[in-house]
């Protein structure tokens, strides 16, 4: 992968192994947006938005900081 070391081949496949598992969370989220938009709602998809973020930021950070 691009002269990437074997540790950072490693780390690159867990973190696109999570991210394929969260695709259909991430599809279901596009859906209920589209329809809150569509009753005129959009501070519920922020929200959401918002609370989405933040966990992900707890998670890479625990992740991240985690040796395996």
């Amino acid at each position: 992968m691009l002269g990437t070391t074997p540790e950072t081949a490693t780390l690159a496949v867990m973190y696109l192994r999570v991210r394929c598992f969260a695709c259909p969370a991430f599809l279901l989220y596009n859906v209920g947006t589209g329809n809150f938009r569509g009753r005129k709602d959009t501070r519920t998809p922020l929200l959401a938005y918002l609370a989405n973020n933040i966990t992900y930021v707890l998670l890479v950070h625990l992740g991240t900081t985690t040796r395996y």
